[in-house]
Formats: C-alpha cells, sequence, structure tokens
C-alpha cells in the first residue's frame, strides 16, 4: 500500500494505492500536454479510470482528519506506529481521555475501560490508589520500549497495555 501526497492537488487528502505504486500519475501528466484539448481529455479519461479503481476498491482515499482520527483510535495497539505511518500522519505520543470504569482483578491488578471505548490492563504490580471513579481525566502517554503509563487525575503513573 502507498500513499500519494500531491500538495497542489491534495492537501488534505491520502490515497492508498493497492498495486499500482502511484494511481494519480497518469492523471497529474496530464498537465503536461500540450493543448488544452488533450489535456481535457486526458483528464476525463483519467478520472474515470480512478473512478473505476475507487469504485472496485483497488484505491482508496481518506482525508486528513479521518487518518489522524484513525491513528489516534488505534493508540496503544501492537502496530499503532505503523498505522499512523500508513496513513501518512504522526502516531500520537499520548492520549487524553475520561475514565469509563476501572475494576481490580483477582491477581490486584486493574483494568481501565475509557470513554472512547478502549481498554487498558495495569501491568506493574504497585498498590493502585482506591478511589477511581467514572468520568475522571485520563492521560495515557508512550513510555519506552513500546510500554505506556496511564494518569488518572494527577496520580503516579500506571504501567499498562492495551488489551483491547
Amino acid at each position: 500500500m502507498i500513499i500519494i501526497t500531491q500538495a497542489s492537488l491534495l492537501t488534505s487528502l491520502a490515497i492508498f494505492s493497492y498495486g499500482q505504486a502511484e494511481p494519480l500519475t497518469a492523471l497529474f501528466n496530464c498537465e503536461n500536454l500540450s493543448s488544452s484539448e488533450a489535456v481535457a481529455t486526458c483528464f476525463r479519461n483519467e478520472a474515470q479510470q480512478l473512478r473505476t479503481r475507487i469504485a472496485q476498491g483497488d484505491v482508496m482515499v481518506i482525508d486528513k482528519a479521518a487518518a489522524e482520527e484513525r491513528s489516534r483510535s488505534t493508540f496503544g495497539q501492537r502496530r499503532d506506529e505503523t498505522i499512523a505511518a500508513t496513513l501518512g500522519v504522526e502516531a500520537p505520543d499520548r492520549i487524553e481521555s475520561t475514565l469509563a470504569s476501572a475494576a481490580a482483578l483477582g491477581d490486584g491488578k486493574h483494568r481501565f475501560t475509557l470513554a472512547d471505548g478502549s481498554q487498558w490492563l495495569q501491568t506493574d504490580s504497585d498498590r493502585v490508589r482506591p478511589g477511581m471513579r467514572a468520568g475522571q481525566s485520563v492521560v495515557v502517554k508512550r513510555a519506552t520500549l513500546g510500554s505506556y503509563f496511564l494518569q488518572i487525575e494527577n496520580r503516579r503513573d500506571i504501567r499498562v497495555r492495551r488489551v483491547d
């Protein structure tokens, strides 16, 4: 899958192509033709081919805002940085949300569910202070070596991993 960005035409879109390296190359090359009639004909033909490839699922167009939201929604998953790079956006180093629930597990660890539905499991054995409740603000930060820290309203960091 390859992302093509062409600032003159696609300032806030990413285009994904399965198979052909640059689905817009032929379309952009239409600008180089000498007569305006040839340019117009070329654009019509190439636009139709692009429409067909989109309809067949060979090419996908996604706007930057949607790509950034997708990157945010995959934060903490195993390949979140790869997904962000594929979408042509920067992977976030932290997310801010609110706590939907916190549940103590039998092994003394906790499972945290955020407002966006993501679930995080405590990986360290440190004791978590009681008193967590739905609606409290939460920050999850990327740490070293693929780990994450979750902080609930200025409490100490809890080492976690995403489990959903």
